[in-house]
């Protein structure tokens, strides 16, 4: 067999690249090179005769060459892929010619609203030496833990803190390098269907049968796209059935039927944010994956971030792009002169208690991809320092990641605060809280 020239090119990045694989140094890699490159380019080959992703793979190199497309952050096999079936699956449901298309963030002549950018402590409106604190901290965080991280901290759009700290023993830790900020994807994908909210595209209680017809749209059964992005749905996992990248995943859903129970019981999962996903992209007539880049990462200048991959997961970014994202929260929906959604869109955003929507569920605060983010203060309770006191202003949102990445948005002391890191490591919740009071002692309160 023929060995297709774009196969040889990955048996060479194969033998000249090293993994980053636990354990694994480059010295080891260097030693093992070609017996790894052997096997690799073995593993490729069956890929892609015998394998799905295979087919994709040379699909697209095929359409490479008849259309000579030139490369850009859209085009790639996995979209190109996901498009067609798309286009496939809306002319099935017959609404090829029905696209609502999402209308990217519009430049608004004479608007400012704040954007990220370097300067001092004093127009942050921190105290002096606040900034060397942290970074102290930081630097200890990394050495106690072993664990690099990168760390952005910005007040009413002025960064302070931009910094690296510590290497894997593969290599550098970078500013630039992305990595995978895990369940954060879900507030992404709330942000971005504030657009289709705000536009007037979709509505937050509209059933989710409205635009994909194996659903009811009446009845106690009845799912909705509040139900998908609370946790509502009843719905379990996270990449399921295919996840994204299976073009009728609605339609597997669909047929658990009477079972799902929405609105009866919340249980985080990330199968809800998939269903969500697959009526945008039913609406706009493009994959959820071209809408991010082009009406959010974009737009917001995150030119490190990409999600290609699931809406529960997935999202591979830095630091310091989140807190473009992260300040545009702040903002209300608003980035220097674009605009993305209405202040009035965002606080639909805004975590509230589920049972105004469900009495069934009590005692659980959700938004729209978005919830709070109080940390407790430690000595809450203790020497007449309320219960319910915690760290910085109850009125923080973000959410939670499993590789321990941070989007922390203080609306109230008007803070962004983002990391990106691999993994939690040893006494993450002591170094984070430590971090924090030492950002909250520092605020110059009124100022």
């Amino acid at each position: 067999m023929k060995i297709h020239p774009s196969l040889i090119t990955l048996l060479i990045a194969a033998s000249t690249c090293n993994i980053p694989l636990d354990g694994l140094t480059r010295a080891a890699w260097d030693a093992h090179r070609e017996t790894i490159a052997d096997y690799a380019g073995r593993t490729v080959l069956l890929s892609i005769l015998r394998q799905r992703e295979g087919a994709v793979l040379m699909a697209y190199l095929h359409e490479l060459k008849s259309t000579g497309a030139k490369p850009s952050p859209t085009d790639t096999p996995l979209i190109r892929d996901h498009e067609y079936h798309l286009a496939l699956k809306r002319k099935i449901l017959g609404v090829e010619t029905k696209s609502s298309l999402l209308q990217p963030p519009q430049r608004v002549e004479g608007k400012s609203a704040a954007v990220v950018s370097s300067g001092s402590e004093r127009k942050a409106g921190f105290k002096p030496g606040t900034m060397r604190k942290l970074r102290e901290i930081c630097r200890e965080w990394f050495e106690q833990s072993h664990e690099p991280f990168n760390m952005v901290v910005a007040r009413r759009g002025v960064v302070v803190l931009d910094e690296s700290f510590g290497s894997y023993y593969w290599g550098k830790l970078t500013r630039e390098t992305p990595t995978e900020m895990a369940s954060i994807t879900k507030l992404v994908a709330g942000v971005l269907f504030a657009q289709f909210v705000d536009q007037g595209l979709i509505g937050v209680d509209d059933p989710v049968g409205k635009y994909l017809p194996d659903f009811p749209v009446s009845g106690t059964n009845v799912l909705t796209l509040r139900h998908c992005f609370t946790h509502a749905t009843a719905l379990d996992g996270h990449e399921e059935w295919g996840g994204m990248h299976n073009p009728w995943l609605d339609n597997v859903i669909a047929n658990a039927g009477e079972s799902l129970r929405p609105g009866q019981l919340h249980n985080y999962n990330g199968m809800g944010y998939d269903l969500a996903g697959k009526v945008m992209e039913v609406v706009s007539g493009k994959s959820i994956f071209r809408l991010m880049r082009e009406n959010l990462f974009e737009p917001l200048g995150m030119i490190h971030t990409t999600l290609e991959e699931d809406l529960g997961f997935s999202c591979f970014s830095t630091a310091e792009d989140f807190a473009r994202l992260g300040q545009m929260l702040l903002n209300r929906g608003a980035y220097g002169d674009r605009v993305f959604f209405s202040p009035q869109t965002f606080d639909q955003l805004l975590p509230q208690p589920l049972s105004r929507f469900y009495p069934a569920i009590t005692n659980q605060d959700w938004g729209l991809g978005l919830t709070w983010m109080r940390q407790r203060h430690p000595q809450a309770g203790t020497n007449g320092i309320p219960k319910e006191t915690t760290v910085l202003s109850r009125n923080v949102i973000g959410h939670g990641s499993a590789t321990a990445a941070i989007l922390r948005v203080d609306l109230d002391n008007e803070l962004v605060i983002t990391q990106t890191r691999r993994r939690g490591g040893p006494d993450y919740d002591q170094h984070l809280t430590k971090l924090l009071l030492a950002i909250e002692a520092g605020l110059k309160l009124g100022q």
